[in-house]
């Protein structure tokens, strides 16, 4: 699990002061990358590991539940929920004092680029560094 607090700014929000819904997506990776990072690995170690061009999302669905807005303290809880063979699920939920605004759920994959094209890879060795602090 992964918590952090996000200030919402007036640069987060569209004309109506509501944060702009792209930005939970920035916010949702960035809680991924810490998770990443409290294990002591980032993107450029998993690419030089695994032989990999990194993690992506393959698929993303959000619950907008209640309005961010600007000067709102926004917390975000991240999760591994699950895996399966080639992809691996996070879930999220971001609050602002205590009321869920937002729940995401991505399906990420380790990717590699073989024969010139783009192949998800086993999970297998992402699921041991998400499950056991790596160094």
């Amino acid at each position: 699990m992964h918590q952090m607090t996000i200030p919402v700014t007036f640069g987060d929000c569209d004309p109506a002061g509501l944060v702009f819904y792209p930005n939970f997506l920035r916010w949702f990776d960035t809680s991924f990358q810490n998770i990443l990072s409290a294990r002591g690995f980032d993107q450029r170690r998993i690419q030089e590991r695994f032989d990999a061009v990194g993690t992506g999302v393959m698929d993303v669905k959000s619950s907008f539940r209640a309005p961010v807005r600007y000067g709102d303290d926004l917390t975000i809880v991240s999760r591994i929920a699950s895996y399966s063979n080639r992809s691996f699920e996070v879930t999220h939920e971001a609050s602002v004092d205590g009321r869920l605004c937002v729940e995401a759920l991505e399906i990420r994959g380790l990717f590699a680029m073989r024969d010139g094209r783009l192949k998800a890879l086993d999970i297998t060795p992402i699921k041991a560094l998400l499950e056991h602090a790596t160094s």
